[in-house]
Order: C-alpha cells, then structure tokens, then sequence
C-alpha cells in the first residue's frame, strides 16, 4: 500500500510539474514583430537607443568615464556613417567598419562596469541587436559580390595573418606583464582565442571577410578593455603600450582590403532598399522582449556576424504578462586586479 501511495504521489508531482512548465510556455511565444526597414531607418533607431543611455546613465566625470567615452565614440561613428550615406560617399567601407570597431568598444565598457539602470540596458541591448542586424543583411552578404578569390585578395589575407600571429604575441608578453591579475589573464585568454580564428580562416572570400570582421571587433574590444583597465589601474598603462601601438596596422593593412568589398555596392539600391527584419531592433521591441541567453549576447565581444561562417543570433521571444525585470542577472564583475 505504502508503494502504491508512493507511486501516485510521483505520478501527481510529475503532472504538476508538466503543467507548470506548459504554463510558463503558453506565456512566451516567438518574437514576430516583423517589419520592413531600410540602412537608414535601422541607424535611426540606433541613435534613439544612444539618446535614451545618454539620459540615463550620467557619470561623475564623462569625459574620463570608459563607458561614456565608448558610447560617444560610437554615435559620432554612427553619425557620420549616416552622413556617408547620404553623400553616396565611394569610402563607405571605412564609415561601416568605424561603426563595427567602437560597438565593440561600447559591448566591452558595458561588460565591465556595474551598471544598474533597466533603461541602459534596454539602450545597450537595441545597439547590440540592431548594428548585429545590421551586420548580418549588409555585411555577410558582400562576400557574394566577390566570387573570385584573387592574387590580391591571397596578398592580402596573408598580410592579415601575419598581422595576425603578432598580435598573439603581444598579447603573450603582456599576459607575463600581468602576473597573478586573473580577469585581466581570462579576458586576454578570450581575445587570444578570437584572434586564433583570423590564423584559422580560409582563404577564399568569405574567409577574408569574415577575418576583416573579426579584426576589427578585436579592436574594439581592446580599446575598451584598455580605457577600462587603465582608468581603475592606472599603474598598469604602461604595459598596454606596445598592444596599442600595434593597431596602427589597421590603416594599412585591414582598411583597404576591407574597402574593396564596398567598390561594387550601388548607394540607392543596397542602403535604401526596404527589406523585412525579424529582429528586434528598436528600443520599443527591446523594453518588451526577452532573449535566450542575453548576457552572452550583450557580454561577449566576439565577433557579431561571423560565429566560423554563419551567425547564430539567439532566439527572441516575448513575454505575454512583460517580466522584462526578471530577464537578466548579470555574474560579471567589475575588473579586479589581485594585488
């Protein structure tokens, strides 16, 4: 009798707890606020998340803030692309990876400081999603206008691994510089790791895209990960110097490979063409919607469009009864170096 009491009262938590979690499902369903938009509407909408950060998140001191630097840096860039394409500017590459470097800076400051306002993290989450959007439809695709993979195209992927292979080195000697400072070690650790991905790629067009991409996320999230560290530790500046002298590189050697790839694009037909999003790019869809896994999303810095060759963006769903408080817990910690 004992066992069968046991068993039906197995059998009453299990159904229980079926429909505890049908429940919880019937509540949430797919993000599928889809809507046609344009180059110049999505800028638009990230400018509205860089005015809602900017009236809620007011440092002490701005201009020595890591955070609001990065963010300034980041709608100047913005701005300006915005301008270029209005210009029909024949430079627009250089504008586009402008805006790919300083997000990443915005992403890597964002990640290190403690920043406890629902607004700025809506503010945060619309940049992230909207320029990996953005990304995506008119970055991943411009490998298909050049099918070929060229004499020049090889010259200049080997010039990038070579770029390549010193930069980890550098990042090797500053690692012994560092000591016993372990999140300062794990961070390098993770960039050392992204960079292993440019020595990796293949040498086709995609390839090489994807490796000028990676690039200039590293960029980024160096130039973040520099102001952040130096302006907590500031005896620690001058291990950083040889790092930061090294991206000069990127005038020569990342920005005219990564210009040929725009040569070809019409500024009508690719930027001003409408186009259907299924991504919540605004900070209307971002007040209200919830994300698998959104601190990977907003604390990695890895690179937004190229995860090997493709891009896995998460999966967006929206909750019916708006617990957006409840969505995130951020565990990271504010740099610490160990004495």
């Amino acid at each position: 009798m004992k066992k069968f009491y046991s068993g039906i009262i197995f059998l009453l938590i299990f159904v229980i707890s079926f429909l505890c979690e049908q429940a919880m499902a019937d509540g949430k369903h797919l993000f599928k606020n889809k809507r046609n938009v344009s180059a110049p509407v999505m800028l638009q909408e990230l400018e509205e998340a860089f005015n809602l950060i900017f009236e809620n998140y007011q440092p002490a001191n701005p201009a020595k803030d890591p955070f609001y630097v990065s963010l300034e840096n980041a709608k100047s860039n913005l701005a300006s692309l915005k301008d270029a394409m209005k210009q029909k500017n024949n430079n627009i590459g250089k504008f586009v990876g402008d805006v790919t470097i300083s997000m990443a800076d915005v992403r890597a400051t964002y990640r290190y400081e403690k920043i406890n306002d629902k607004n700025v993290e809506i503010g945060v989450t619309t940049l992230v999603n909207g320029w990996d959007a953005f990304s995506q439809h008119y970055i991943e695709t411009l490998p298909l206008k050049n099918i070929t993979f060229t004499s020049d195209d090889s010259k200049q992927m080997t010039a990038l691994k070579t770029k390549s292979r010193e930069l980890d080195e550098k990042f090797s000697e500053l690692e012994t510089k560092l000591g016993d400072s372990k999140e300062l070690l794990n961070e390098l650790k993770e960039m050392r790791e992204e960079n292993r991905r440019i020595l990796e790629a293949h040498d086709n067009s995609m390839g090489l895209m994807a490796s000028l991409s990676v690039f200039q996320s590293l960029m980024g999230w160096w130039n973040g990960f520099y102001r952040t560290t130096t302006f907590y530790y500031p005896s620690f500046r001058p291990y950083f110097v040889d790092c930061n002298d090294y991206w000069y590189c990127y005038d020569t050697v990342v920005l005219p490979a990564y210009n040929d790839y725009f040569i070809t694009v019409d500024p009508v037909e690719y930027w001003e063409v409408t186009w259907e999003c299924d991504r919540p790019i605004s900070v209307e869809d971002s007040s209200y919607y919830i994300i698998d896994g959104r601190d990977s999303i907003i604390l990695d810095n890895s690179d937004p469009v190229f995860t090997d060759t493709l891009h896995d963006s998460g999966t967006f769903y929206i909750e019916d009864n708006n617990l957006y408080e409840e969505t995130t817990t951020y565990t990271e910690e504010t740099i610490y170096v160990e004495e």
